[in-house]
């Protein structure tokens, strides 16, 4: 399958507007949406509106990303190029801070 060049963006927020860490899927309270009220309600496009830093990646996207703090953190898998049946493989995870 090869490898694919993911774009991970971490929205900028004020420090004052960052209330709760995201740990995980579905974020902190399990239910999927945040408890903050003052969220940017546009990002990234061309200008990378409120896009904080962009990575490339090696692979695919496998996980939630996590934000914590000022961080964030992202997990990909890179798939063997010749891999037929992906049970029997287990694929390079990568895991990016």
């Amino acid at each position: 399958m090869g490898q694919r060049l993911i774009v991970a963006g971490i929205l900028l927020m004020p420090q004052a507007l960052v209330q709760v860490n995201w740990p995980g899927f579905r974020g902190p309270t399990g239910l999927g949406y945040p408890t903050d009220d003052n969220l940017p309600i546009t990002w990234g496009g061309p200008a990378h509106e409120t896009v904080r830093s962009v990575s490339p990646l090696t692979g695919q996207g496998h996980a939630s990303p996590i934000v914590w703090e000022q961080g964030g953190i992202v997990c990909a898998v890179n798939w063997p190029a010749d891999v037929q049946d992906r049970k029997k493989v287990i694929p390079e995870h990568h895991v990016t801070c």
